[in-house]
């Protein structure tokens, strides 16, 4: 689909252009007709955005071109091996900004240096990267799942190529951040335990973390009685939960606050943890406490509380509208953190 072209492209070019360091001319300085200050129409702004991207082929092809003469040369020089790399990575990055596919030369080039083990690993992975983007821009996909599956392909591809480099995980992160729930806690949990660099490791306990968050709110609500109707009213919407106990004073101010502050058209549920449900009635009317109360008749050892781990005062929790949980308990201004969700 040309949707997901145009997505690659668009996260490809930029890379593509950091990739290229030959010469100093990837500054784009053309001329394109831009004038500070002037106000660029549509049709303007594409025919820039156009000429830059025509203006950095161009760049990238002449770099090749001087790599290549220079093997020529001398194919016995002693960095013959860098001018290869050097050419193959700006053929195929030449090739991702232009409409055509790769050719075959460029292509038959790019996997002689990828499968070159005298070229460093860092060196190979990059040229790897670029093959199997230009592979992966002539086709088409059926929809973002199809796509996302491909791209999942691509990164075990690249994991079985150097199973001992870290970065090569990367490409499964991305895949794990854009992937529905059930199999981005699969991917998630993979990355963490792999050879992944540390970035990409506490990039994938977060992810871990906040999914498995996710997936505990359903489930701690899962056959609690009364639970289903909470569930469906909140599903899409941002919804926040506090707890409080009459005997607590300060999560009484705290959920108080709430009444200024909470975000325009959120639901609000107050957690009682008391188990003396008629003093909590009477305390948060007195209160005007905001939002619907909800009484766990066991208090601090009420099923629902336990399995979400609420089982404690004056917490705050927020749901967003994909179902993302956050923790605003800790926060030190509370209504700041509150005014994000709007």
């Amino acid at each position: 689909m040309r949707f997901f072209i145009v997505r690659l492209l668009r996260v490809a070019v930029p890379t593509v252009i950091a990739f290229s360091m030959l010469s100093s001319s990837l500054g784009l300085a053309a001329d394109t007709g831009e004038r500070p200050g002037a106000v660029v129409s549509p049709t303007n702004a594409r025919a820039v955005q156009k000429a830059r991207k025509e203006k950095s082929r161009a760049d990238l092809l002449s770099d090749a071109d001087i790599a290549a003469s220079l093997q020529r040369a001398n194919p016995e020089r002693g960095d013959a091996a860098q001018l290869k790399y050097k050419e193959a990575r700006a053929r195929l990055a030449a090739a991702l900004l232009s409409s055509e596919p790769a050719s075959a030369d460029v292509l038959a080039l790019g996997r002689a240096v990828r499968a070159d083990e005298k070229q460093p690993p860092n060196a190979r992975i990059e040229i790897a990267r670029l093959v199997e983007l230009n592979r992966r821009k002539v086709m088409k996909f059926s929809g973002k799942a199809d796509w996302l599956r491909e791209r999942e392909a691509m990164a075990r591809r690249l994991i079985r190529e150097f199973p001992d480099q870290a970065q090569v995980y990367d490409e499964l992160l991305a895949v794990a951040q854009l992937s529905a729930r059930a199999r981005a806690l699969e991917l998630a949990r993979e990355i963490a335990v792999s050879p992944a660099s540390p970035r990409a490791k506490q990039a994938a306990q977060a992810l871990q973390a906040r999914l498995a968050a996710e997936q505990q709110f359903a489930v701690a609500l899962d056959g609690v009685p009364g639970a289903a109707p909470l569930a469906a009213k909140v599903k899409g919407k941002v919804a926040l939960f506090y707890t409080w106990r009459p005997e607590d004073s300060r999560s009484i101010e705290l959920a108080k606050a709430l009444n200024g502050t909470a975000p325009k058209d959120a639901l609000v549920f107050g957690i009682n943890l008391s188990i003396d449900a008629a003093a909590a009635t009477r305390s948060a009317a007195e209160n005007s406490l905001p939002g619907e109360q909800l009484y766990a008749a066991r208090g601090f050892d009420s099923p629902a509380v336990r399995k979400l781990g609420w089982a404690e005062e004056e917490l705050l929790i927020a749901v967003t509208k994909n179902g993302v949980v956050l923790d605003l308990s800790r926060e030190k201004d509370r209504a700041a953190a509150l005014a994000k969700l709007n």
